[in-house]
This record gives C-alpha cells, structure tokens and sequence, in this order.
C-alpha cells in the first residue's frame, strides 16, 4: 500500500504547517505495518507572481529556514519538499497535477492549519483495508462547521453548538475525543468533503476528478469533486465515501484567537487571524491572483468530466 499525503502552503501559512508536521510525526509510531508506504509531499509558494517580495517586510530566505524544518525528525515516512521560488503562477492546482505518480495508491490532501490527531492516520490505514469499494473518499469526522451542510461531518459532542459560535470551540478537545472513542467506518449517503485531511483511492484522484491541464492556481477542486462523484455514482459507478466516526480534525486556530471581531462570513477573526495574521501584515500580496474558478465553471467542468469518464475518453 503506497500512500501520498500532500501539503501545499503559502508563508503565511508556514506556522501552522509546522504544528501540523509535529502531529504528522507523532503518528509514526502506531504505523507498524511494513506493506505501509508512506510519501510527505509539500510545497512551499513563494512565487512572486502572487506575493511583491520588494514590497514586503519578510524576505524569502526567512519562510525558506523555517520551511527546512518540515522534514526533521521522520523516521518512517518518506518527505519530499519543494520550493516555488521564481515569478511564475503557481497554486495548489498545479500541485496536485505534479503529484500524480504511477506507484501511489492512494491520495490524502493535508491543509496546512488542520489539527490532526496523532492516531488518525492510522486508522486512515486501517479503514482502506477494510472498504470493499475500489473507489471512494475517506474523511474523519470534524467540529462544528459554519452551515448545516456539514453536519453529517461533525461528531455528536458538537453538534449543539450554535453555527455562529462553531469556530469558538478549543482545537485541543478532539484530543478527548479522539483518545476516548472506538472509531468506526460508516458510509455516507452523499459526498461532503473539503480537502481537510482527507483520503481518496487512485481512480478518483487520476482518472474520475484530476486537476485539468488548463487549469492552474486556486480553486474548489473539492466542489467540482464531489459534484463528478455524486453523477457517477447515480450513474451507477461503484464509488462510495466513508466517514470515520470518533477521529476528528479540527483547525489549529479554533478557539485559540481572541474572539472580539469574529466574523463568520470569513471565519476568522479579521483583527487576528490566528499565527497567519502577522505574515500576511507584512507581506506584500498582488491583487486578483487566485486564479479561482467560479461555481457555475465549476458545474459546466463537472459535467464535462462526467461525460468523458462514461465515454472513456480523457481530458
């Protein structure tokens, strides 16, 4: 079993990816299975495309330092980092199509401020070999989200917590959670994920949602995902997603920036921004360079892609 966890982040993000490293570390330990390879993959974006080094009070070499300590200190997992150190226009888009490769079997996606608990990969491990499905999305359960949506996601200790306060709620609970509960694999009815840590079998990710070629920088590759998958699946396509009940994740800044200004439309605190905000003040971002694909593209690509996975043919 080849295994390829990717992490994409921006300096401001580089904090965060740190802590959630950390956590990524610590869960080696319950990886006793030598069939079990696993690859760290992550890129550090510093092109200059998006951010005005000229303009900034940071300079590159400080995010880059900190960066090399990614890969210290792995003993079991393979770490293979980069750099995007040049002007061209680069986002997770083009990361993810850089990340294919013909030995992996399976894919997860790791935000960088994601709290992961420690045992989480392993039951991530454990769950593949049991699910009977050839393709399917893999996810842990989370805190309270920002909309209804989500709720199918959130595990039963949160659920009762107003929408509004969702973000309010401490990171550090789900370690109680985590270390307390017997995990169990339940299949979801429809398709909700967000890249958060999340795990997808090789046909999902290369053939049926891949990234593509004309596409590049940001966008919802989450939203277009679980819109192909939800027609495939209608269409009768042996494809499932599953959700670990009692593993959650939760964002490193949830309940750890002060609460004044909190602002739901964003989801952050504005004046804070958790361990972000200090980067982003002195950095010098260009306007308008997301790159982001609107819903309605997202929908009219979507279809697209449907079509051509029931006619077989490629992108």
């Amino acid at each position: 079993m080849n295994i390829k966890i990717l992490m994409h982040l921006m300096p401001w993000e580089i904090d965060y990816a740190l802590l959630s490293t950390s956590q990524l570390k610590k869960s080696e330990k319950y990886i006793l299975d030598d069939k079990v390879n696993i690859e760290f993959s992550s890129v550090l974006n510093l092109s200059s495309d998006i951010i005005d080094w000229e303009k900034s009070k940071f300079p590159k070499e400080y995010f880059i330092s900190k960066y090399k300590d990614i890969s210290k200190n792995f003993n079991k997992i393979k770490i293979t980092t980069k750099v995007i150190d040049s002007n061209i226009f680069y986002g997770h888009f083009d990361f993810q199509k850089e990340a294919i490769s013909p030995e992996v079997d399976y894919y997860i996606t790791m935000c960088p401020d994601m709290y992961v608990g420690e045992q989480n990969l392993y039951y991530i491990i454990e769950s593949i070999k049991n699910i009977p499905n050839k393709n399917f999305a893999l996810i842990t359960q989370t805190t309270k989200r920002w909309d209804e949506t989500w709720d199918i996601l959130v595990n039963e200790n949160f659920l009762n917590i107003p929408y509004n306060e969702c973000f309010k709620t401490s990171c550090f609970d789900v370690d109680i959670i985590n270390s307390s509960s017997t995990p169990e694999l339940i299949p979801l009815p429809i398709f909700k994920f967000a890249g958060w840590f999340d795990c997808f079998s090789k046909e999902i990710w290369e053939k049926f949602t891949p990234v593509w070629d004309e596409w590049s920088g940001y966008g919802s590759w989450d939203t277009y995902s679980m819109l192909v998958l939800h027609l495939l699946k209608q269409k009768g396509y042996d494809i499932q997603q599953y959700l670990i009940k009692g593993q959650v994740i939760s964002e490193h800044w949830n309940g750890n920036t002060p609460q004044q200004n909190w602002d739901i439309d964003t989801y952050k605190d504005k004046n804070s921004e958790g361990l972000s905000g200090y980067y982003k003040k002195g950095l010098h971002i260009n306007k308008n360079k997301n790159g982001k694909l609107d819903y309605e593209r997202l929908q009219e690509f979507a279809v697209t892609q449907f079509n051509k996975v029931i006619n077989n043919e490629k992108i």
